[in-house]
């Protein structure tokens, strides 16, 4: 008891000389003073602010009533202080708090040493950033950094930045350039994921196969898409049927390869595709699953009346479903692929670094997305994430197309909105975030960059999205390694915070970590749907007459009963290959009607096929017309396709040139499955070798590899159209031939020599 009474008669006598100002000599005292913003107090400061933070007090901050309110009118001076210290974030440090109070409440003497303490505060900290030079100052107050348990940054004094796992669903965008550190960051993210309570599902697209050496360490499925074995089909989701599902699909895959107005020829590909799938699950009791291989066979039996400008629509279709399935290998070519709904439930990497066409990259991502918001159409709304998708190189999977209309942008935006709602969430990673769709950039409300930015356009971006000023756009060019920018809209900070991605530890084991179990996916090669009900008729015998009376139109044996005007017709096709619609009609002597009536009635039969080269319009017999007129099929391999076509076509025009002597199809080069399609022989002894492309562009430079040392004086590639053209210089170019050998190749487009077969038959 006695020295409680000591204590409290010290406590009282030394008490106003803590009260007593004492006006700072100096800059070295200010220091002193801001280095009390860390909680720092004495004794006396910790019991004095303890009795000014109660109102209740009769000595509120010990001072007289009389002097709590000595004007009305407003302080300038002290609203201009607070204004500053709000702008540096100083408002939040409870020292500055208690020296507000004192500035406006205590007497004059008071309150101008408390003003001066304040003025000293915001001193130090403009003295702190010219010593920094850091130009995102000032740093965060750390009890608002911990606003969740979602580790993003640590704050360049330290700080861990948490955000909650709430911001997820609401789209993260992670820039920055090569080295600089996203993948460390990305890693940081998974691992967190995995840790959560309980744990999230990710799935990624690592286009570099940059995450393969940490499969091990993150517990992860990694499928590299370059195995003939990983596919993915066309299947719907749980719950949803072909029928349903496939009408949905096909309008995207068409705003994907641009062909809007060719939505109704992927529809009735769609639907012939559903009925030929059936027709073999009735046959065979086996299920199957419907590809987009599926669909690209099914174009050439689409019915229908026919025009100029739906045989424009339908070759740009097959132009843009080839430049998909050439971009992407086996992917989307399988009979039976990876189950989607198996994958989204663990932790996936996809490996798609043999994906390279860009429709090729967009209609994969695409997918993915399409295939989680249908999946969770009908899901009660959620906040908490279910599964995060990640895709890395996003500028090449969900970039803005050359051309794009708002409908495109709108598209995507949708998807993302409604998985949100459902707690599928969405990050995506690129080196050059002004390339990726703008509406998908909007959406993204938690924006972290790693490492400098250079390009014009991305600092503007960047700052435009994160309400950067001046300097600090200018300032993004200059972080460095590992060193980050960012941003959460909605959390407890909403200011850009610079910091550091947190440390990640090197993987365990650099060794390649492709799981094995990739088998008990359970994927199937392709085979064409046709060819499979061919080969189950041919596995029961003959078929019965029942199989006739099927309700499923029947798309591979058509009617071959000719009338007497489409006979006409059909000889002049196989007699005069090499002629447009036009000039059979001037040559036939009818009208434009009833041309069009005979060929829609050949087309409807199967027995022609309307082909776009150029703006020509070529009429190509078929295997079945052949046989109906009894005449022997000139396709080598006596199958009938675009491509064989063609190479018929092809070998009639080089005919007619004066310098050749002759030409021969399908010509063996003495290697095991080593054909040519061409090889012209000319009265001066050279040989020319001609390769015909046909939308595909697969395997250029294997076909011009073989073809080299074989003796040819020229090696000439027949492109169907200009795009096809360009895309085999690229890849001819890119291949590493030697500067002769690349002399010696000529890419032509085959409408050319079509052209000048004409302007030959003109001038004779």
């Amino acid at each position: 008891m006695l020295r409680t009474v000591q204590i409290m008669f010290l406590r009282c006598l030394f008490l106003p000389l803590a009260l007593t100002p004492a006006r700072p000599a100096g800059l070295g005292q200010a220091a002193a003073v801001y280095s009390l913003n860390h909680y720092s107090f004495t004794r006396w400061e910790d019991f004095a602010m303890g009795r000014n933070k109660d109102p209740s007090t009769r000595r509120y901050l010990f001072e007289q009533p009389s002097h709590r309110f000595t004007s009305l009118e407003p302080d300038e001076e002290l609203l201009a202080l607070e204004n500053e210290l709000r702008r540096r974030e100083k408002l939040h440090d409870p020292y500055v708090q208690w020296l507000i109070e004192k500035a406006a409440l205590c007497s004059d003497s008071n309150r101008q040493w408390a003003r001066d303490q304040l003025r000293m505060v915001l001193e130090a900290d403009r003295i702190e950033d010219m010593r920094t030079g850091d130009a995102f100052r000032p740093l965060a107050p750390p009890q608002l950094l911990a606003d969740g348990d979602l580790h993003l940054l640590d704050q360049v004094d330290g700080v861990p930045w948490k955000v909650p796992w709430t911001a997820l669903p609401r789209g993260l965008l992670v820039t920055g350039p090569q080295g600089a550190g996203k993948t460390r960051f990305i890693i940081h993210l998974c691992k967190q994921l995995n840790a959560a309570n309980p744990p999230i599902p990710w799935f990624l697209v690592d286009p570099k196969l940059e995450f393969k050496n940490w499969a091990s360490d993150l517990a992860v499925l990694y499928i590299d898409v370059e195995r003939s074995d990983v596919g993915i089909d066309l299947s719907p989701p749980p719950g949803l049927t072909y029928e349903t599902w496939l009408p949905s699909l096909v309008p995207q895959i068409g705003e994907i390869i641009g062909v809007i107005y060719g939505t109704e020829i992927l529809q009735q590909a769609a639907q012939i595709c559903i009925e030929l799938r059936n027709r073999y699950m009735s046959q065979s009791n086996r299920s199957t699953e419907i590809c987009l291989q599926d669909l690209y066979d099914a174009i050439p039996l689409v019915k229908g009346a026919s025009s100029w400008r739906r045989a424009g629509y339908k070759d740009a279709v097959v132009t843009g479903l080839s430049r998909i399935l050439s971009g992407s290998g086996n992917l989307f070519k399988c009979r039976k692929g990876i189950g989607l709904p198996r994958l989204f439930g663990r932790n996936v990497v996809l490996g798609t670094r043999s994906v390279t066409d860009d429709f090729a990259t967009r209609s994969l991502a695409f997918y993915l997305l399409w295939y989680l918001q249908e999946s969770e159409r009908h899901a009660a709304p959620t906040q908490q994430p279910k599964s995060v998708l990640i895709i890395d190189d996003a500028s090449r999977y969900i970039g803005a197309r050359e051309g794009a209309t708002g409908r495109a942008l709108s598209s995507i935006g949708s998807i993302l909105t409604t998985m949100r709602s459902s707690g599928r969430c969405f990050a995506a990673v690129s080196q050059v975030p002004h390339l990726i769709d703008p509406g998908v950039c909007a959406l993204m409300h938690t924006i972290v960059n790693v490492g400098g930015l250079h390009h014009a356009a991305d600092t503007q971006l960047l700052a435009r999205m994160m309400g950067l000023a001046e300097p600090q756009r200018q300032a993004l060019t200059s972080l460095g390694q590992r060193e980050a920018l960012g941003l959460c809209g909605g959390s407890a900070w909403s200011q850009p915070l610079h910091g550091r991605v947190p440390e990640v530890a090197d993987p365990v084991d650099h060794a390649s970590t492709e799981n094995q179990d990739i088998c008990e996916l359970r994927t199937e090669p392709y085979t064409n749907l046709l060819d499979l009900i061919q080969a189950q008729r041919t596995s029961q015998g003959p078929s019965r007459p029942a199989d006739k009376s099927s309700a499923t139109p029947d798309h591979s044996e058509p009617s071959c009963e000719l009338a007497a005007t489409e006979k006409t017709l059909a000889l002049d096709i196989v007699t005069y290959l090499a002629c447009t619609v036009r000039e059979r009609q001037r040559r036939l002597g009818l009208s434009a009607r009833q041309l069009e009536d005979r060929k829609q009635a050949l087309v409807n039969k199967g027995l022609i096929v309307e082909v776009p080269l150029g703006k020509a319009l070529l009429l190509a017999p078929t295997q079945q017309l052949y046989q109906v007129l009894g005449m022997e099929c000139p396709y080598r391999r006596n199958a009938w396709d675009i491509h064989s076509f063609l190479v018929l076509l092809a070998s009639k025009l080089i005919e007619s040139y004066p310098l050749v002597k002759s030409v021969k199809t399908e010509v063996s080069l003495g290697d095991a499955n080593s054909t040519v399609d061409l090889i012209a022989h000319l009265h001066d002894g050279h040989r020319h070798a001609f390769e015909v492309i046909h939308r595909t562009v697969t395997n250029i430079a294997a076909t011009a590899a073989k073809l080299e040392g074989k003796g040819f004086s020229q090696i000439r590639f027949l492109c169907s159209d200009f795009n096809v053209k360009e895309r085999v210089w690229a890849t001819l170019r890119n291949a590493g031939f030697g500067d002769e050998f690349l002399a010696s190749i000529r890419c032509d487009l085959l409408g050319a020599l079509l052209r000048a077969h004409q302007g030959r038959r003109t001038n004779a």
